[in-house]
């Protein structure tokens, strides 16, 4: 004989009691419990997002430059502290004396690697800042700029930095001193003249220290342009170029004076 199921009445829409069997209310249970449990695992999954992230050991570099040095030499090292993997797309300094090389462009998680970097001192005196830019495929954090700052001491003095005549003056002598800073030590390998119209003669003033340069011209009947190079060997050891440049101008006509009784513009 079959067994009569007991009823449980409730209140449906219309206000009136309706029955709903044990069954029916045990299948609703577990059909809310598994809504919950899938809330929470959605939850969960949103608040944890799954991210690659290159950390970097030492992303900003200060250096100061003895007077010998030509580049300066550095490395960026970085790790995949993400769980996927990380294309680096590429690497670009802010300026042209500036190189930045890396091995390889794809790294799995917890791998690491290096991006070297040579910095070219040239010419350049005072503060230096470059910048390295370096771009992944990882969108939270797409861009990376690296900070490389160099210091470089002025080792010599080089002065004036420019030498004039006016056309048509007398043959006038104009000299150039060279110097070296404290606890440096110079030697003038060369001085040489960019035009055959101006003619340079060395004069040592204090040996490995300290030296002019006279330059004189052939002839101030036309203007002229030019720059004398300075080969100077640091230290008895790296040589490096410095220019002073020199011209002939035009004479500025002196200044006329007003008319008497001439009224000055407004």
């Amino acid at each position: 004989m079959r067994t009569a199921e007991r009823m449980h009445p409730r209140l449906d829409g219309g206000g009136e009691i309706a029955l709903r069997s044990p069954s029916y209310m045990i299948k609703r249970h577990q059909a809310l419990q598994a809504t919950a449990a899938a809330l929470v695992l959605a939850a969960t999954t949103t608040a944890v997002p799954v991210a690659a992230q290159l950390s970097w050991l030492n992303a900003e570099q200060s250096f100061t430059t003895k007077p010998a040095d030509t580049q300066v030499l550095t490395t960026y090292a970085f790790t995949n502290l993400g769980s996927y993997v990380v294309t680096v797309q590429g690497v670009k300094a802010s300026c042209g004396c500036t190189t930045a090389k890396l091995d390889k462009k794809t790294y799995e998680p917890g791998e690491g690697g290096v991006i070297n970097t040579t910095f070219t001192i040239g010419n350049r005196r005072g503060t230096q800042t470059k910048r390295i830019t370096v771009t992944t495929d990882d969108p939270p954090k797409s861009n990376k700029s690296l900070l490389l700052k160099v210091e470089i001491p002025r080792v010599v003095v080089v002065k004036p930095q420019l030498v004039s005549w006016n056309v048509g003056e007398a043959h006038a002598r104009r000299t150039i001193e060279i110097s070296a800073a404290e606890g440096a030590t110079v030697e003038l390998v060369e001085a040489l003249p960019s035009t055959e119209g101006v003619v340079a003669e060395t004069k040592v003033l204090k040996e490995q220290g300290q030296y002019e340069i006279s330059l004189t011209p052939v002839s101030t009947d036309a203007p002229f342009r030019g720059f004398i190079t300075l080969k100077v060997k640091i230290n008895g050891d790296a040589i490096k170029e410095y220019r002073v440049f020199y011209r002939a101008l035009p004479a500025m006509p002196p200044p006329t004076a007003p008319a008497a009784g001439a009224v000055p513009p407004a």
